[in-house]
């Protein structure tokens, strides 16, 4: 098997003691679109300050630099949603083991709990 971009190798359970690793890479992959924002401000911040530096030729102008910001948010926004939809999509997918309801990804988490509703606002 291919080790190559496989995201398990950063497995956050050996640095999360009293979290389920599950949970972590939930809570991690569904704040990917606040990180790909932040990213985005910050190169729109570094072409407007080399504008204002004359670092980038004159006819660069503030709109065009909006505008391909715009396009680019949108090109992030088609590519996370498949992959952020499918894995989110797993924190609602239980099962019944006995007498209670627990996560198909991860049976040490059970549903509809303490720990299960405190991922739930940052998920939805």
């Amino acid at each position: 098997q291919s080790t190559w971009g496989n995201i398990e190798l950063a497995a956050p359970e050996c640095s999360s003691v009293n979290v389920s690793a599950f949970l972590l890479r939930l809570v991690l992959t569904s704040l990917l679109p606040v990180f790909a924002l932040i990213a985005m401000a910050a190169a729109i911040a570094l072409a407007v300050l080399a504008r204002a530096m004359r670092l980038l030729d004159s006819s660069i102008t503030l709109a065009a630099l909006v505008d391909a910001s715009r396009r680019s948010g949108l090109q992030m926004m088609i590519m996370l949603y498949l992959p952020l939809t499918t894995f989110v999509l797993r924190y609602f997918d239980c099962r019944s083991v006995g007498s209670q309801f627990v996560l198909k990804a991860d049976p040490t988490v059970p549903c509809f709990r303490r720990q299960w509703l405190s991922a739930l606002p940052v998920l939805v």
